[in-house]
């Protein structure tokens, strides 16, 4: 209990730290531009080297997520490059095709070919991943394009078992671009809704109705009678218990939308006590296990199926009173001692402390003269912790408060205390970790402090990286290092994820010196992790902030509302 209270509010501090408002000038608009116009051209300097990668995987992701970071600012740029992955996505389809085939024709008994069927399944994964990435980011820009790829290249694979599970992954993919396309065109979310209905109930036709719905009230009350006549013709397991409860609930919730915007409800009053009576007669029955059921749900049951609600209610109670016996038999075993259990109380108590301290100095209640004084107190407060980690964040924590009430010169000295705590030769995980940190928060207090944290920990990464691909390539591991390259997956992108900081903190050093920043990638040995980089730093800079206050310390602008 105790320790979920302390993570708790590690989490709320963590949060509070990447949030920082600072003053600024008044040529924040033309600073704001000359940074993004530097940012798309870096972007497009990067998709240049991008296409140039060797690995496969490489160059399709990059060249992926820099078409769409490309696609607001030029069009038909980000179009050619959505083609080139697309056109290596269908080579890669036609050559395991090719094999699939040919291996289905030689004997399969020895060793090198077991070793080979291995081989082609890793290809399979790995193509597969590469077509749902292409999927996900055009579904954001053309959802019917998107669609036609899916179904084009569904129907490249010839052999049965690569296309079995082209059509698996279909699934989940066209589920997804439906409800895309259904936000701009109904009548083709109904033809698909259709389609997806005519094999029965499912999770993707809930969403494609609601979509029709909210875009076309009445079109969504045509398809809706279809799923409710489609319920009755069904034999439902227990598994589709949810989707009933799901189904039931958008009724309800289609009343006020209905009352707001001078439309009929998604159901008629005789639909709903159809699928009422259905999700009763699923939660009464002997196999279900479900011991609760929301407010909104029993409340509808009493209106359209009252007699079905008082049975459901009935049963619920009954399981819900089994539970509870079974929990008070364990609650008599003795307790199990715990001699730290007054160390977690105090920590929790210091840090709730801490906590409601900070809240008070960053009210606008409070004095500026209260604030200053409560900040020093709580420096001193937060340095008798005994777990230095804490001590740490919440040193992280404080200054970015004192600077939020234009206690530079406290930030900076609050920072140098936390900074006691960090490793300078970092090793480990923790140490990066630490230093990301660090660097995020010197970003808007001491600009060149973070580029020094962070050229040192590219540094130090060369010799980690650098050993992560030698052990892989003696494990002969394909997936991590492919054709000398370390294939920028997730698990690897934890490398330059260090250089993710904020976007405010990224902004704030780009005002201050954007050819350093940019410069920050090349200080990595390998093309692929200067590229992540790139990208990294090249995206969080064209984010849109929309509504929020962005700002630049060390004589920079304030940047307000879109960037």
């Amino acid at each position: 209990m105790y320790k979920k209270i302390v993570s708790l509010s590690l989490m709320f501090l963590l949060i509070g730290q990447a949030s920082f408002l600072f003053a600024g000038n008044d040529d924040s608009e033309e600073k704001a531009d000359e940074i993004r116009k530097k940012a798309t051209e870096l972007l497009r300097e990067t998709s240049s080297l991008a296409v140039m990668l060797n690995s496969p995987s490489n160059r399709i992701n990059f060249t992926v997520s820099t078409a769409d970071a490309l696609w607001g600012l030029d069009k038909n740029e980000a179009t050619s490059m959505f083609n080139l992955a697309i056109e290596d996505v269908r080579k890669m389809i036609s050559q395991i095709d090719a094999e699939l085939n040919f291996a289905s024709t030689s004997p399969t008994s020895n060793f090198p070919n077991r070793r080979g069927r291995n081989s082609r399944y890793s290809k399979i994964n790995q193509v597969l991943s590469w077509r749902t990435s292409i999927v996900n980011s055009l579904s954001n820009r053309d959802a019917e394009w998107a669609m036609q790829f899916v179904n084009e290249t569904s129907q490249m694979a010839t052999n049965a078992n690569f296309k079995r599970r082209i059509d698996q992954s279909n699934r989940g993919l066209k589920s997804r671009l439906a409800r895309k396309i259904a936000e701009q065109d109904v009548s083709k979310a109904i033809e698909y809704g259709k389609e997806r209905l005519s094999k029965g109930i499912s999770n993707d036709v809930l969403n494609i109705l609601q979509k029709i719905y909210y875009k076309d009230p009445e079109k969504g009350r045509e398809f809706g009678e279809e799923v409710v006549s489609k319920i009755t013709s069904t034999k439902l397991n227990r598994n589709m218990t949810w989707m009933l409860v799901r189904l039931f609930q958008s009724g309800i919730n289609s009343n006020s939308y209905a009352e707001k915007n001078n439309a009929a409800p998604l159901f008629t009053d005789s639909s709903m006590r159809t699928i009422g009576e259905k999700l009763a007669e699923q939660v009464v029955s002997p196999t279900s296990r479900y011991r609760s059921l929301s407010n909104r749900v029993i409340q509808g049951l009493e209106k359209y199926a009252p007699q079905s609600a008082t049975q459901v209610k009935t049963v619920i109670e009954q399981r819900r009173n089994n539970i509870n016996n079974r929990r008070n038999r364990n609650r008599n075993r003795p307790p199990i001692p715990n001699s730290n259990r007054s160390n977690q109380i105090n920590a929790a108590n210091l840090q709730k402390e801490i906590s409601q301290t900070m809240a008070k100095i960053r009210s606008k209640d409070t004095p500026k003269e209260e604030k200053v004084s409560m900040i020093n107190d709580l420096q001193n407060k937060i340095l008798t912790q005994t777990n230095e980690r804490m001590m740490f964040n919440n040193l992280i924590w404080l200054s970015s408060t004192a600077k939020s009430i234009d206690e530079n010169e406290k930030a900076s000295e609050i920072l140098s205390e936390a900074e006691r705590f960090v490793n300078q030769d970092p090793k480990k995980k923790n140490d990066f970790s630490e230093n990301r940190s660090l660097a995020n928060a010197y970003a808007s207090i001491d600009p060149d402090k973070t580029f020094q944290i962070l050229e040192n920990m590219a540094y130090r990464l060369n010799g980690v990286i650098d050993g992560y691909i030698k052990y892989m390539e003696y494990s002969n591991n394909q997936r991590v290092v492919e054709n000398g390259e370390l294939v920028m997956n997730n698990y690897s992108r934890q490398f330059t994820n260090y250089f993710n900081l904020s976007s405010n903190s990224l902004k704030n050093l780009a005002a201050n010196d954007f050819n350093r920043i940019k410069d920050l990638s090349d200080k990595f040995e390998r093309p692929e992790v200067r590229i992540a980089t790139r990208l990294i730093i090249a995206k969080s800079l064209l984010r849109s902030n929309q509504g929020n206050s962005i700002t630049f310390s060390s004589g920079s602008v304030r940047v307000n509302g879109r960037f």
